[in-house]
């Protein structure tokens, strides 16, 4: 997963996706916002060791939207 949208203590920093991976994922926590690009359709659940279970879902579009 290549990450696309880091957003932490008010700066943001956007790129767009690819053409072949248009699909985005979207790991929140209490203090920032990371958006990853996957070429994959399926939505996956993710647990950090120091955050707790994050859910993780996709949107469409070729930007990673809030």
């Amino acid at each position: 997963l290549k990450c696309v949208n880091l957003q932490a203590n008010g700066i943001k920093m956007t790129q767009e996706c690819a053409k072949e991976d248009n699909k985005c994922l979207t790991l929140r926590s209490l203090k920032k916002t990371l958006k990853f690009c996957a070429s994959d359709r399926i939505c996956k659940t993710m647990k950090i060791m120091s955050l707790p279970g994050e859910k993780i879902t996709c949107c469409e579009g070729n930007m990673c939207n809030a």
